[in-house]
């Protein structure tokens, strides 16, 4: 299209459906309005968002780590299954929980397939529902905010919003590899995700 012909400068040809999100996100990113989560990934760990990273491999970094799975810096939600997580899933989850609870931001766990990165994440999962449970036990004001009306495709809908309370008890899972964010979307809500005990 003549939009993405006119956004590819420099001889670069950028052919995207994505091109007006594109400009959004760019736009949103050099006026300073993007979340603290998508400013971290633009900085690629650079300047102010720049993401300390804890390689548990490394023996220069095993007080650290051992600090990360100290009793207290487990989460208060636990994904129920037959066998605990091993030492550096333990690692990521107390630390994506301690690093993110309360606020936004940007966790990655990186490894090949078959290392248990669902298995991770169904723990991450089972303590943002317990956070937020915990939140909907102690807020003594209503659950919901009042009607509002979106008008999507001349459709009017209406929702109740959240209160304030109750947000940012959100995850995003993201990869290069729509397999992978499939197989989380459809093992975590499973039946089979779950003991039969």
């Amino acid at each position: 299209s003549s939009k993405q012909d006119s956004f590819a400068e420099g001889g670069e040809i950028l052919t995207s459906f994505f091109v007006e999100d594109l400009r959004r996100v760019e736009a949103s990113v050099t006026a300073g309005k993007a979340g603290k989560a998508l400013l971290q990934y633009m900085a690629a760990g650079t300047g102010r968002y720049a993401v300390e990273r804890l390689d548990v491999r490394n023996e220069a970094n095993l007080q650290a780590v051992h600090d990360v799975v100290r009793p207290e810096r487990y989460p208060q939600g636990r994904w129920p299954s037959d066998h605990a997580l091993v030492f550096s899933q333990q690692v990521a989850v107390n630390e994506a929980i301690g690093t993110l609870s309360g606020d936004a931001g940007l966790f990655a766990v990186n490894g090949p397939p078959g290392t248990g990165k669902t298995t991770l994440l169904r723990d991450v999962v089972a303590s943002v529902v317990t956070q937020r449970a915990i939140q909907m036990v102690r807020s003594r004001t209503s659950k919901f905010g009042d009607k509002q009306v979106l008008k999507l495709a001349g459709v009017s809908l209406p929702y109740y919003p959240l209160h304030e309370s109750l947000q940012g008890f959100s995850i995003v899972a993201a990869s290069s590899n729509n397999g992978a964010v499939e197989n989380i979307s459809l093992e975590l809500p499973g039946v089979m995700a779950v003991p039969s005990r």
